[in-house]
């Protein structure tokens, strides 16, 4: 009886331990990017960056909810007309990011909002692809 006993406990113990590493915040397996939300508040810039080239922004964290703000200027451009596109990407190493949309946009110019969520990780990194001059800014939503 008490081997019995001794085993149901034990028992207990590990499925709670399972639980406890499932279920927990940031528990789980971390191999995929996952990572606590960082605590800001709305407002916040998380990051921002301006160029005339296509370029990468660094790697930055987000909240659960976080905002793109996006700008262009093709005006300068031969015909005065562009394309522009920024890429989301899950960490630091350029895996798509499959939850958001990216940002298309061809013309003179072009500005707007993108709203988005974390997703399948806090860690984001942006491709920039345009030859016009552009800016981009995120926020905490």
């Amino acid at each position: 009886m008490k081997t019995l006993v001794a085993m149901l406990v034990c028992v207990a113990v590990i499925v709670a331990s399972i639980a406890i590493l499932v279920l927990a915040p940031g528990g789980g397996d971390s191999s995929q990017g996952a990572s606590a939300s960082p605590k800001v508040r709305p407002g916040t810039v998380l990051m921002s960056q301006s160029g005339t080239s296509p370029a990468d922004t660094a790697p930055f964290q987000v909240p659960n909810k976080w905002q793109l703000v996006w700008r262009y200027d093709c005006t300068g451009a031969p015909f005065g007309i562009g394309a522009f596109a920024v890429k989301l990407y899950d960490g630091s190493r350029k895996s798509a990011d499959y939850v958001n949309r990216d940002v298309h946009s061809t013309g003179a110019q072009g500005a707007g909002i993108e709203h988005y969520t974390s997703g399948n990780s806090h860690t984001k990194l942006l491709s920039v692809e345009t030859t016009c001059r552009w800016g981009v800014i995120v926020d905490a939503g």
